[in-house]
């Protein structure tokens, strides 16, 4: 599965809702490891822990258990972007909800909504949970309080599922919890999902642009596949920093020669994905030092000099960082 991400947009407000109830938010930016400027630019990925941890830190900085689920449900459309325009523009619930589980890339990359069709029920699944992104039970509370704001604005009723359930364990407070939803809340559950009745599907949206919306659908799929071209991208620059890392000292220069741009163009390039040169070359080398270290018998220095390491001391560093181990440390650990 991609590293899941989300756009610096699901924060709007967030900062704000922190300070009104007099917390710090400086101190929650801390926690997470993020900064404003960071949370600036609205169309920004970032790495989904990092945004579950600051919603975690909000809440333990008001705390409020409900903070999640309450700024969701006092959010707006305009939070998902492009997105919204998908869905604004469906003429039923039915194909809102099939383009919200479709695009969803478009707002959070790696954590896929699937929707799920019953015999009378209708399914709508968030894949995020504890095991893949840390302590998220806020973001996902959010996330689910959002999608119920989202279906009660476009069809202009008190939509109420049959069921909300959640995979992680009931709050101090579920009791309040419920109350804000309206209905029964289950948690422990396998997965985080909302079940309503099928009979929505067919509900009409009364702001619907039947002309509208087969040219935003025609927008969004290009970009989905820019999308799939950095990806395509990111892995090409990977596989030739390895080869380059192998056979020499890779360079920028050289890799971009490689697949055809400009250094400078490679570099846009790489930053559009989230990611850069640095990063990947020091992706690749960690990679690659682990499996010489625990699939072969080369010597250490060796190692070092076959990662592009002019001094054994500068590859000691790195391993460290990326184990917390020294190199003969891990070998002894981790042989095959």
């Amino acid at each position: 599965m991609r590293n899941p991400r989300i756009r610096a947009a699901a924060t709007t407000g967030l900062l704000e809702a922190v300070e009104a109830a007099g917390g710090q938010p400086l101190r929650v930016l801390a926690a997470a490891d993020l900064t404003t400027a960071e949370l600036a630019d609205p169309d920004r990925l970032i790495d989904m822990p990092r945004i579950a941890a600051l919603f975690e830190a909000a809440a333990a900085e008001t705390q409020n258990e409900l903070f999640g689920l309450q700024m969701s449900l006092a959010s707006t459309l305009d939070v998902v972007g492009t997105l919204s325009y998908l869905l604004l523009n469906a003429p039923t619930v039915e194909t809102a909800l099939r383009n919200l589980a479709r695009y969803s890339s478009l707002h959070m990359p790696g954590a896929p909504i699937i929707l799920e069709q019953g015999h009378s029920d209708v399914h709508l699944v968030l894949e995020m949970n504890d095991s893949l992104l840390g302590p998220c039970r806020q973001l996902v509370e959010a996330c689910v309080g959002f999608t119920l704001m989202l279906l009660r604005t476009l069809t202009r009723q008190e939509m109420i599922p049959r069921q909300i359930l959640f995979a992680h364990s009931p709050p101090a407070r579920a009791s309040e919890e419920v109350s804000v939803f309206g209905l029964p809340v289950r948690f422990g559950h396998p997965r985080n999902e909302l079940l309503f009745d099928q009979r929505w599907l067919a509900y009409p949206i009364a702001s619907a642009d039947r002309t509208l919306l087969p040219i935003v659908e025609k927008y969004v799929e290009e970009v989905l596949r820019a999308q799939e071209d950095e990806d395509a991208l990111v892995t090409s620059v990977r596989e030739f920093v390895a080869q380059a890392v192998c056979d020499g000292h890779p360079n920028i220069a050289g890799i971009a020669r490689r697949v055809g741009m400009s250094a400078r163009t490679l570099q846009r390039r790489l930053a559009d994905a989230d990611t850069s040169f640095k990063t990947l070359l020091d992706d690749v080398r960690s990679d690659l030092a682990r499996e010489y270290l625990s699939r072969s018998a080369v010597d250490v220095t060796q190692v070092s000099f076959l990662l592009g390491y002019s001094e054994l001391s500068a590859f000691d560093r790195a391993f460290r960082r990326w184990t917390g181990l020294a190199p003969l440390e891990y070998r002894h650990g981790n042989a095959h």
